[in-house]
């Protein structure tokens, strides 16, 4: 068949154009497009000598291909369709490149576009080759040359030295056991790892390994080789050199095992670096100076410390026997401890009784867990270690308890801050002799000695007009300073002139006053406030504030009735003295309240009954009512009216009296009808009694407001009372 890729596809094929082989049915016709599209027909169906195949009207698209949709005509006519090509698969996105990371170094991989992936060697430590494992198959890598990877070294060691014939400065790579070795070509460096000494000479073997760059040095014959120039014998100098070797002893560090089949003597070895990793072993005697050394000596996992060492940093893993105990201690950086031989006995501390206090008592218990012994059980204040930052005043008060248990108290500390305890090491022992370990801190609480700070912005309000309350006092509340918190606010009072104290500290509210005061007219007084937290501490003092109380009008002899600062009343004056009264209408009692209404209180002179005064008494003083009060309520029984006044107190005054006949005549004058209705006095022709005794009569004068008139009633008469005081 003639097709035309670039132009059409032909219309049909002809019957003879495909001619399949019958008996291999494999014959193959393949179509090839503009669009490298193909279409590829197996051998006939068996019984079929042809097929006849309809192609499509139209050119296919870039990326389609011919497809065999149906088949017609028992099989012999194939029909086709162009198909687009479809992935059954996901996409490639990038491509890397992994070698070992030990050896090679990959650049830019992965790529997930155009490019390219490097790989180089990495550096290599020096005197490497990559290579299997020593002695096994395995994955190559980078290692030092053993004598073992060249097969035709046999036992002997390899060196690069110079060798007997060679020019100055060169060297061979040869066999240990090569005759052209000499013992003054043996060199010391880090490639020789064993050297064996016999009876003083360097012998054929003396070098029989290679391993890690250091030296094993194995003495027979009880000395060692003497230098060049020296007789025979041992060696007495750390400076002096190995004849054969050509080293200082001091420069032999030793990896291996140091075996000495006799005596080694303090002049064999003197050893200035450090003797580590491994061990001394001697067949014969090792003297106390057979081994000195001014470095570290141990075993890298072992160190030994004397008995009387303390253990700290340095001494960390230290191994020590504590003779008393006869047991072996090791350090943990902070104390010595006990190795366990068995059941480890504990302890635990608990929480601290409380956790605020201002010096205690606060308790701790204290446990000793399974596997203590109980009887063993010895703690004991020394064992205690108080700690925090406020151990000041704390002591250790008690331990009590019994069996598993203690409780420990801590008492009387006075600063303020944490306190803690901790138990040192060794207060029991286990069911199987071990002591029990170190415990704590445990839980710290605090205790609080400071005061809280000062209130501050200390003001007072208006002086008020009485002498029984204090000012407002309004003030910024103190902060607390040790850890509890404030609890109350507190102010005193006292008189400035004397300090004498009026108000003692007493709690107090900001923006309120203070009363029940006794204060004195025109007078300063001064205000401190402070706070109190809930433990009792006291707080610094705030600034001292002061006011001046009122004047009192009565003290400048004002007009008759008017109303005083106390509450009472101005009558007047009589003798140089000035003379107040009680509101009206006072109740019968020690402590009266008075409403100022008119009076109704009455009581008889004398009742005639025990001690009494109804006879003549002596006191006839028309003037002195103080004097006469007194006397009549303290030598008779039966003075009402005088008892009465004598043993009263209003408004802060306990000096009343019963007025004598002048003295209750200050009522009527200066005094007018307003006045004395203004204070209670009744005018409707009621009689007052007064404290005058009337002589030879049984009676005493009373007067009324009235008209004036004095009177003179027998003593047994109920008369109204009303009380005056004088200063």
């Amino acid at each position: 068949a003639n097709l035309d890729g670039a132009s059409k596809i032909p219309l049909a094929l002809l019957p003879n154009d495909v001619v399949f082989n019958s008996s291999v049915k494999t014959g193959v016709l393949k179509l090839d497009g503009p669009s490298s599209a193909e279409i590829q027909i197996s051998a006939p169906t068996v019984g079929l000598t042809s097929y006849d195949i309809v192609l499509p009207n139209a050119a296919g698209a870039v990326g389609q291909v011919l497809k065999i949709s149906s088949a017609t005509n028992g099989g012999q006519t194939l029909n086709t369709s162009w198909e687009t090509i479809t992935t059954s698969g996901g996409t490639l996105s990038s491509v890397g490149l992994s070698l070992p990371s030990d050896v090679f170094q990959v650049a830019n991989s992965p790529l997930s576009a155009d490019g390219s992936i490097n790989a180089t060697f990495k550096s290599q430590t020096q005197k490497q080759v990559l290579a299997a494992p020593n002695a096994a198959d395995g994955t190559p890598v980078f290692r030092q040359l053993q004598i073992s990877d060249l097969s035709n070294a046999g036992s002997a060691a390899l060196y690069n030295v110079p060798v007997a014939g060679d020019a100055a400065g060169a060297t061979q790579l040869v066999k240990g056991d090569d005759s052209r070795l000499t013992d003054a070509r043996v060199p010391i460096n880090d490639s020789v790892t064993t050297i064996k000494i016999v009876d003083g000479a360097v012998t054929d073997n003396k070098i029989s390994s290679v391993d890690a760059g250091k030296i094993t040095v194995t003495i027979d014959g009880a000395r060692l080789p003497v230098a060049s120039g020296t007789s025979d014998g041992i060696v007495n100098q750390v400076a002096q050199s190995f004849a054969g070797v050509k080293t200082f002893l001091n420069n032999i560090i030793v990896q291996g095992a140091l075996s000495v089949s006799g005596a080694f003597s303090a002049a064999s070895a003197t050893i200035t670096g450090a003797v580590s990793a491994g061990s001394i072993t001697a067949s014969g005697t090792v003297s106390a100076a057979s081994v000195s050394t001014t470095g570290t000596v141990s075993a890298d996992r072992i160190k030994v410390a004397n008995s009387s060492a303390t253990c700290d940093g340095a001494t960390e893993g230290s191994l020590k026997y504590n003779s008393t105990s006869k047991k072996m201690e090791y350090c943990n950086g902070t104390a010595w401890t006990q190795i366990s031989q068995g059941t480890q006995a504990s302890l635990s501390i608990g929480a601290p009784s409380s956790s605020l206090v201002k010096s205690g008592p606060v308790t701790f218990d204290v446990t000793y867990g399974a596997g203590s012994e109980a009887t063993t059980i010895s703690l004991d204040v020394g064992d205690i270690t108080l700690g925090g930052t406020a151990t000041g005043g704390c002591t250790i008060t008690g331990i009590t308890g019994a069996g598993s248990s203690r409780t420990v108290t801590v008492n009387g500390c006075s600063d303020t801050g944490t306190v803690n305890i901790s138990i040192a090491a060794g207060t029991a022992n286990s069911t199987t002799g071990d002591a029990a370990p170190a415990a704590g801190p445990s839980t710290s609480y605090n205790v609080d000695n400071t005061g809280p700070t000062a209130p501050t912005g200390v003001t007072l309000g208006s002086v008020p007009s009485n002498l029984t309350n204090s000012p407002t006092i309004t003030y910024t509340a103190a902060s607390d300073v040790g850890g509890s918190t404030v609890a109350n606010h507190q102010i005193k009072i006292i008189k400035t002139s004397d300090s004498s104290l009026i108000k003692d500290w007493s709690n107090h509210t900001s923006g309120s006053d203070v009363g029940s005061l006794t204060l004195e007219t025109n007078t300063q007084y001064s205000v401190t406030v402070r706070a109190v937290d809930a433990l009792g501490n006291t707080g610094t003092l705030s600034g001292v504030v002061n006011w001046i109380s009122i004047s009192d009008p009565c003290l400048g002899g004002p007009a008759p009735g008017t109303i005083c600062m106390d509450g009472t009343y101005y009558l007047g004056t009589l003798g140089g003295f000035k003379y107040k009264t009680t509101p009206g209408n006072c109740t019968n009692s020690a402590t009266p309240t008075c409403d100022n209404q008119p009076d109704g209180l009455v009581k008889v002179w004398a009742n005639g009954t025990g001690t009494t005064a109804y006879g003549d008494t002596g006191k006839i003083s028309e003037t002195d009512g103080q004097g006469n009060s007194s006397y009549l309520a303290t030598n008779y029984t039966d003075t009402d009216a005088a008892k009465y006044c004598e043993n009263m107190t209003y408004a802060g005054h306990s000096d009343w009296f019963l007025p004598a006949k002048d003295e209750l005549y200050l009522f009527l004058t200066p005094m007018d009808a307003t006045q004395r209705g203004a204070i209670g006095i009744k005018m409707d022709g009621t009689f007052y009694w007064s404290s005058s005794e009337k002589t030879g009569f049984n009676g005493a004068w009373s007067q009324r407001f009235s008209d004036g008139a004095p009177t003179v009633y027998t003593k047994n008469n109920s008369k109204l009372v009303r009380c005056v005081r004088k200063f």
